[in-house]
């Protein structure tokens, strides 16, 4: 839990991209829901069984996420019991199992804030150039997103691909998860929303941290994040800025991750095992749900 927000800020600048990519007057920060508020089940099959709630307010400017699963490996059961709440100001995250959380200032105040620097010039480059990194960067990794490309619950759905890996399904044009699905060497997870209840009263104390857990402010995890959007938007801002990172995508991490985005010392142990990646894959997307949801 302690560094959940550091071992994830590369995939999550990368999914911001690739799947909710910044054009004009819907930046991500400006994302719409298409419902004022929603309570979306999921369930959770695969290497571990449970459930999930995302409870969703004001067009997705408060979301909060309750996620439970169980794990049986060799007679041995663990489980996982968290909750993430996402508002205007903060992304918090909290372990009830080991009675610990943590809180970031919400990424896309720090997009936002460095965007509205900018000139309309560099502004018209950026916008310009982030529709054009995200798929080619996507082609790059050997995936892709097809709009439109399924319907889940009734809704349609974009289904974007990754390293024949991840298979992760959002209702179109937002970041709203309906259906993800994850194969690692053999090993299979899956999450699948089953109702989507926009009728539902949704009772304000969801949105508020769990009694007797203080989040404790991750100033490390959060001062990276700020310097790679930094980095990011440095480059974007040219009118060659795709290029340029296409040739060089070192240059966001210039000033802020090693290692290939994990800090020292948080360096997986060789021979880590298929499910530590996949649940690491995982935490991964979780984190990146709800990030623009303001």
């Amino acid at each position: 839990m302690k560094n959940i927000f550091l071992k994830h800020i590369p995939l999550i600048l990368l999914f911001s991209f690739l799947v909710t990519p910044v054009h004009g007057a819907n930046t991500p920060w400006e994302i719409k829901l298409p419902f004022k508020q929603a309570t979306i089940s999921y369930t959770i099959q695969g290497s571990g069984q449970g459930t999930e709630t995302l409870y969703i307010k004001d067009y997705g400017k408060q979301q909060a996420r309750y996620h439970q699963t169980s794990m049986s490996i060799m007679g041995i059961t663990s489980k996982t019991n968290t909750v993430e709440i996402t508002n205007p100001e903060w992304v918090y995250t909290f372990d009830l199992e080991e009675q610990t959380g943590t809180k970031i200032t919400n990424p896309a105040q720090i997009y936002k804030s460095e965007y509205n620097k900018l000139s309309r010039a560099e502004k018209k480059n950026v916008d310009k150039n982030a529709l054009e990194l995200g798929p080619s960067m996507m082609e790059g990794m050997g995936g892709e997103t097809r709009k439109k490309a399924s319907t889940i619950l009734g809704y349609d759905c974009d289904v974007t691909s990754m390293m024949n890996m991840t298979t992760i399904h959002v209702i179109h044009g937002t970041d709203v998860l309906l259906r993800s699905e994850m194969s690692i060497m053999g090993m299979k997870s899956s999450t699948e929303a089953t109702k989507i209840d926009t009728g539902a009263r949704i009772d304000d104390t969801l949105f508020l941290p769990p009694n007797g857990i203080v989040a404790v402010h991750d100033q490390q995890a959060e001062a990276m994040m700020q310097q790679m959007i930094q980095n990011m938007m440095e480059q974007l801002k040219h009118p060659d800025g795709a290029e340029r990172i296409r040739n060089n995508p070192q240059m966001m991490n210039e000033g802020g991750m090693q290692g290939g985005g994990i800090p020292p010392g948080d360096q997986p142990p060789a021979g880590q095992n298929n499910q530590e990646m996949m649940d690491s894959m995982k935490q991964g997307l979780d984190a990146l749900k709800g990030l623009f949801g303001n």
